[in-house]
């Protein structure tokens, strides 16, 4: 181990002094996958702890250090094999590259819960479930990783209930409120659709993207529209708004990383309707009696608006969630999932305190529609999408609008 971490140290070294070479990037990201695959943390984690102490590179080949440095992190994620796997990637993130390290990660995009995400991606379900049994116990590893792990696991269908080490997570978690406790450990039938990242050993990855614009506008559209908009202003609506702040903060719970960490913004209410609706009288002219923002300056028929199972609108509020916006990386399939089930619950009328049952049957229960149109207020990258949901009783209609745009 002393000749491997030796050439590693003179290899980094060369690096720092004199930059990127292709060959040599290579045998360096060669070595970490190696030490790696074999289960090797300490040259790992002392790799690291050297590059820190000794290793001050000219700035222009700081971020090509860094860089390696992050490989070293998602190599370990998913290729380490030994008994104490959670704790070593937790040292690694932690105490090796936190906020005071020489060559600190970006927090925004790697953090724990993209390296538990990336864990539960690549690695088998026997081996994460042997993972989390032997961290079970180890008071060095945080509860919340431990719950992150296995909830991360959850939503890539991974999670074995008869497995001991899983009851005892969740009750370690329910004992402490953990709020992913919520969920439960095998995906509904409104998650069918879910769009989940997928990872390349080098951390890169995709994930489809399902939102609109869904159709070609002509530009002689769109130019009528946002003069219609600027001519006019937003009419007053022509039906009672009866929605609370804390609903609206619920229904907006999806896309909050839109609007926080991007540059999206978005648009909810809670209507009554007066009287009973029936489905076939949700119509492009109902939305815009409401005076929304978001189709202000569009007419009737320049309105998409189309049914739409509610296993295909969650898909839409859990990508949104999990997979961020333009900017945002999202809050990835944990919490992704519970963000996106906070706007499912809220725009079906389901209380706060609601457990996943009656969620389930509350959404179950509606119907949905998908909406929308060429105006200014949408941004027409690949962004966009309106929701409506006409609640159980028939008189009570939620909205929710959403674009974001790089």
């Amino acid at each position: 181990m002393k000749r491997e971490l030796e050439l590693f140290q003179s290899l980094i070294s060369e690096y720092a002094e004199f930059g990127y070479k292709e060959a040599l990037s290579g045998q360096l990201l060669a070595m970490m996958r190696e030490w790696a695959e074999q289960g090797q943390s300490e040259i790992l984690l002392e790799s690291v702890e050297w590059m820190e102490a000794h290793v001050r590179p000219k700035e222009q080949n700081w971020n090509g250090l860094n860089h390696l440095l992050d490989r070293l992190d998602m190599y370990f994620a998913q290729l380490y094999t030994g008994a104490d796997a959670l704790f070593c990637l937790l040292r690694l993130l932690t105490e090796r590259r936190g906020a005071q390290s020489a060559f600190p990660r970006n927090p925004r995009s790697y953090n724990l819960r993209y390296y538990m995400a990336l864990m539960a991606a690549n690695r088998s379900a026997e081996g994460l479930h042997r993972i989390l049994e032997n961290a079970a116990e180890d008071r060095r590893v945080s509860l919340e990783a431990k719950v992150l792990l296995l909830y991360e696991m959850a939503a890539r269908g991974k999670v074995d209930e008869r497995r001991s080490v899983v009851r005892h997570v969740c009750d370690k978690a329910e004992a402490e409120n953990h709020p992913l406790v919520w969920l439960p450990l095998t995906l509904t039938s409104l998650e069918e659709e879910i769009s989940l990242m997928y990872y390349n050993r080098d951390g890169g990855g995709g994930h489809s993207t399902p939102f609109g614009p869904h159709r070609r506008v002509s530009e002689e559209k769109y130019r009528d529209t946002k003069a219609r908009s600027a001519d006019t202003g937003v009419a007053p609506s022509a039906f009672h708004p009866i929605h609370t702040d804390e609903e609206l903060m619920g229904m907006q719970s999806a896309v909050r990383n839109w609007m926080d960490r991007s540059n999206g913004k978005t648009e909810a209410a809670v209507f009554d309707l007066q009287t009973r609706h029936e489905p076939d009288q949700i119509a492009p002219e109902l939305l815009l009696s409401f005076g929304l923002t978001c189709l202000h300056g569009a007419p009737a028929e320049h309105v998409l608006l189309e049914g739409m199972r509610p296993a295909r609108i969650f898909s839409l509020l859990y990508s949104a969630a999990a997979n961020g916006g333009a900017y945002s990386s999202g809050d990835l399939n944990a919490y992704g999932r519970l963000e996106a089930w906070r706007s499912m619950g809220a725009l079906a009328g389901a209380p706060d305190d609601a457990d996943m049952p009656f969620v389930l049957k509350q959404a179950e229960s509606c119907r949905w529609w998908y909406f929308e149109a060429p105006t200014p207020w949408f941004h027409h990258v690949a962004w966009d999408f309106g929701i409506a949901a006409l609640r159980p009783d028939g008189r009570t209609l939620a909205v929710l609008a959403a674009t974001d745009t790089d």
